[in-house]
């Protein structure tokens, strides 16, 4: 009899547990219950309750017909109150566990939108950069002629305009600290990777320059040869003068220093 009232405990609570648990009488009406809060709340702006109500839909109720547009509110729901990382994170899902949705190119543009959302200016790092133009190549590569795609093309050239930005900058600051050959890597950058940058001529007379100071004089004189062809060959002529006297002063000053050293050895002074 003592064994008796441990067991019949047991059950008791085994009982009291199983009852607590019921299974739900109808599973879809509460998801579609929670389904109508959480539009309403989408639809009135009230983004807190909607991402939350919308974040135990995408988990507590799969696989329902209302499950797309759940994840496609919840990506928008944190798109609109610019919350990137995530918006850009819900997109991505939508896209890639509803392929065919009605909502793919706009997931694609939203994404690559958050991720220039997050970039930087041009002294930043360039990653956050070069991942949104990865990622606007990635809508362009599916929707060349797309609802979006001359935005982001506009949106492409701005962050290619500050990775030149960052290469010139970075020029410069060689030619300050006098390494003119470091300079010139970084002014070949920018001519090479950035073609269509606004700021390629003043890039080029740079370029010249620099590699006059490396006493690369021909080189310095076939860099200026774009400029010289160019259909702005008229506007720049004189900027294009003016350099070439100095690349010509440079050389003339090295030609005496190398006729100083021939006689310097000449005469046994080295």
């Amino acid at each position: 009899m003592k064994l008796r009232l441990p067991i019949l405990a047991l059950l008791a609570l085994a009982l009291a547990s199983c009852s607590s648990n019921k299974p739900v009488a109808n599973p879809e009406k509460v998801c579609r219950d929670k389904f109508a809060q959480a539009k309403s709340a989408y639809d009135r702006e009230k983004d807190v309750d909607a991402q939350e109500k919308l974040k135990d839909l995408t988990i507590s109720c799969y696989g329902y017909d209302f499950q797309e547009e759940s994840q496609y509110m919840l990506a928008t729901s944190y798109f609109r109150t610019e919350q990137w990382i995530e918006a850009e994170t819900e997109y991505r899902l939508l896209r890639e566990q509803f392929e065919r949705s009605v909502h793919a190119e706009e997931a694609l543009y939203k994404i690559a939108r958050c991720a220039y959302e997050q970039t930087g200016t041009w002294d930043r790092d360039p990653a956050p950069t070069l991942d949104a133009m990865r990622k606007i190549g990635e809508y362009l590569n599916d929707y060349p002629a797309g609802k979006w795609s001359e935005e982001v093309k506009k949106s492409n050239m701005e962050l290619d305009g500050r990775l030149a930005t960052h290469a010139f900058k970075t020029a410069k600051l060689y030619v300050r600290l006098d390494e003119p050959l470091s300079a010139t890597i970084y002014f070949n950058k920018v001519l090479k990777e950035h073609p269509g940058w606004e700021q390629n001529d003043d890039a080029r007379f740079e370029l010249a320059l620099a590699y006059a100071h490396i006493d690369q004089f021909d080189q310095a004189r076939t860099t200026l040869d774009p400029l010289r062809k160019g259909t702005d060959s008229t506007r720049l002529a004189p900027r294009i003068r003016d350099t070439e006297k100095d690349i010509a002063s440079l050389e003339k000053s090295f030609n005496k220093k190398r006729a100083r050293e021939a006689e310097g050895y000449r005469t046994g002074f080295f």
